[in-house]
């Protein structure tokens, strides 16, 4: 039971690893699903926590990756209950020395609740994880949903659609939203006639030496003018739109985790600091696997070669 239990957790730890892993990249869940056991060969995590992985991971996969694309169907996963059920449970089942799952003992209903009607019972273990695996099919149906169908979600669609049309040559306009919410940041007449021009920009253009022939992500966009950045002068209004466009907050999930870091960086020695230095902490914090990525010589030696009173106090590095 011990090495069972033990085998659950560090295979619940390493899968949901894998999986945030691929949230974060925009990619699957990142490996053979369902999930193995890290023992090998056998099923992973139990059933019903494979679902709850695979679940957020849809939920919470970035949604500029699939900004213009619609929300996947899920209703084929439907019938392929009994293969996963199979797959998981009772195929892989001899080869791991874990517990089969069994069915959890009923809990009566309170007094005061209980109406009289005979309890629901289930006959099999199979014919519970059946509707664990339906009401999970449901709610990730049903997030999809709302998730895709929000309103300011289906604006950042839009703003994603005009620039990708406009770069394949496709007739565009301007939608009355669009206009009122960013006439301070560009000059609509001028926004046109650049995205009229867009079309025999990318086609001039190459990345890695190959030619575009249809521009389907913003990214594509982004590279052409990195690769040219003469055209961010040019086409100046392309090039703001651009930039809100990648700093829209599609997601509350970054300012929720600077919540939840703030106690950890704000404390009792630190309650002194400016907010200047808290944002440049919690931003060090927030974004730490690029700061895990810095040279601190290189950084060290770009400080002290500021000025030649730096190089005489800290000397060579």
């Amino acid at each position: 039971m011990g090495g069972a239990r033990d085998c659950n957790v560090r295979c619940s730890r390493e899968q949901t690893r894998r999986v945030y892993r691929g949230v974060r990249t925009g990619g699957g869940p990142g490996g053979p699903w369902p999930p193995q056991c890290c023992r090998g060969g056998g099923p992973g995590p139990p059933f019903n926590l494979s679902l709850i992985m695979y679940w957020l991971f849809l939920i919470n996969v970035p949604s500029h990756a699939l900004a213009v694309f619609p929300p996947p169907d899920l209703s084929a996963l439907l019938f392929k209950f009994k293969h996963f059920y199979d797959t998981v449970v009772v195929l892989k089942s001899s080869k791991v020395s874990c517990d089969p799952p069994v069915l959890a003992r009923q809990r009566q209903v309170p007094r005061r609740l209980d109406d009289g009607a005979p309890q629901h019972s289930f006959s099999s273990v199979e014919e519970y994880y059946r509707k664990e695996y339906f009401e999970a099919i449901d709610t990730v149906k049903g997030d999809l949903h709302r998730r895709f169908q929000q309103e300011n979600f289906l604006f950042i669609r839009s703003v994603e659609a005009l620039l990708i049309d406009s770069a394949n040559g496709k007739n565009i306009s301007l939608s009355p939203r669009f206009k009122k919410l960013y006439k301070n940041d560009i000059d609509m007449d001028k926004l046109i006639i650049h995205l009229e021009a867009l079309q025999d920009v990318v086609r001039s253009a190459h990345l890695d030496n190959i030619a575009i022939k249809q521009v389907t992500r913003v990214n594509t966009l982004c590279d052409i003018f990195n690769n040219q950045p003469c055209l961010k002068t040019i086409f100046t209004e392309i090039h703001t739109l651009l930039r809100l466009y990648l700093t829209i907050p599609v997601t509350t999930a970054s300012a929720e985790r600077s919540f939840s870091a703030l106690k950890r960086i704000k404390t009792y020695l630190r309650n002194t600091m400016t907010q200047e230095r808290l944002n440049h902490c919690m931003l060090l914090h927030m974004h730490h696997e690029k700061t895990d990525e810095l040279d601190l010589v290189h950084v060290a030696r770009e400080f002290v070669s500021v000025c030649e009173r730096r190089k005489n106090f800290f000397g060579n590095f």
